[in-house]
């Protein structure tokens, strides 16, 4: 939301520069070249993937990233996730090394309103109420998953359970509260606590060791006949934890506004230090039913204020899919027993797309 909130440039660069694609490409063209074997009943697999996602109400994603220059709508959040998988899977077993990278903010369309009017140097209409939340992790860490199976009258069920262990490196968790007056002076008055390993705002310089975190993961999968239904839950149950974080509390009024909801000396005041966390991250859910014979599948996928319906319609046996969804995204994907590639946005022009989706993923069997 505001800028110490936002990705670092690392991670910017990372997610937003041709290197990983180019990657990417040289690792596909040595999967398909392995493809052009006789497919044959495998017990081993070996397999890598990058996930991406990043969705953004107010403004365009770029924007969130880098400031608010375009469009504006009023919204409530924004939310991100980068996953980069390296794994192997032995029959119903699967070992994998994830990176991941995190960004979860939620917001007040009020505080949309206020921080885009301090961007564009606006006065604000009318009265606004401030509220964020903001939950941030960069982890790296090893998941371990079995897949069950189980058939009756009534088709093929499967259920398959993972549990990552992970290290966290940087990570904020916060909260934000309060109220903007209307005019251009910008008078406000909030009320501040948030937990991270590096302070962006009072310029406070701690020493935090890494945390530790745990999540599990659950995927249902149900076939009968031409049906097939898919459940997913990512960070079902999960926890994260710090022996000593830092802290900040503080109370703010920006330009002596006509009602504080707090007492501070100067523009802002409040106390700094270290100690325990423990947080959670919001489950993120994906939901697909689809029917072989039509070649078509249906999908729903949320996470917090973010909701999304979506129809995929598949040619060429399955392979090649467009999909549209409610968020106005267009797609297309490819699905082969070695390749498979999605591409989803809301608009063509990359730097004002609101919605974007993007994986790619190599398997190797034997």
């Amino acid at each position: 939301m505001t800028s110490y909130l936002l990705p670092p440039r690392p991670l910017r660069a990372f997610c937003f520069s041709g290197i990983c694609f180019f990657a990417w490409v040289a690792l596909a063209g040595a999967a398909l070249a392995h493809a052009e074997a006789e497919r044959v009943d495998s017990q081993w697999q070996l397999y890598s993937r990058l996930d991406m996602q990043a969705h953004s109400e107010p403004v365009p994603v770029m924007d969130m990233v880098e400031g608010w220059d375009g469009p504006f709508q009023s919204g409530r959040y924004a939310f991100g996730d980068v996953r980069l998988v390296t794994g192997a899977a032995w029959r119903q077993w699967f070992l994998e090394r994830e990176s991941r990278w995190h960004y979860d903010l939620r917001f007040s369309r009020g505080m949309s309103r206020y921080y885009y009017a301090q961007e564009q140097n606006n006065e604000l209409k009318a009265n606004q109420s401030l509220s964020l939340d903001v939950r941030s992790i960069e982890a790296w860490g090893m998941r371990l998953g079995r897949r069950f199976e189980a058939s009756s009258g009534f088709g093929n069920l499967n259920i398959q359970p993972a549990l990552a262990l992970y290290r966290v490196g940087h990570f904020q968790f916060g909260h934000l509260s309060g109220t903007a007056e209307a005019g251009e002076s910008e008078r406000a008055s909030a009320q501040l606590r948030y937990f991270y390993d590096e302070d962006k705002i009072l310029e406070h310089d701690p020493f935090v060791p890494n945390g530790w975190g745990a999540s599990l993961d659950l995927t249902l999968g149900w076939q009968h006949l031409h049906w097939q239904a898919r459940l997913q839950v990512q960070d079902l149950v999960n926890r994260w934890q710090w022996g000593d974080a830092a802290f900040t509390t503080a109370c703010i009024n920006f330009n002596d506004p006509e009602q504080s909801i707090c007492s501070s000396s100067g523009t802002a005041s409040g106390r700094s230090g270290q100690q325990q966390l423990v947080a959670r991250l919001l489950p993120t859910t994906s939901m697909s039913v689809s029917r072989a014979d039509w070649q078509t599948e249906a999908t729903l996928d949320w996470h917090g204020d973010y909701r999304r319906l979506g129809l995929t319609r598949f040619v060429l046996e399955n392979r090649l899919g467009f999909s549209a969804y409610t968020s106005r995204q267009l797609g297309v994907e490819w699905r082969s027993e070695w390749l498979s590639f999605h591409w989803k946005a809301d608009d063509l022009r990359f730097s004002y797309a609101r919605d974007l989706d993007v994986g790619l993923g190599i398997d190797l069997k034997w």
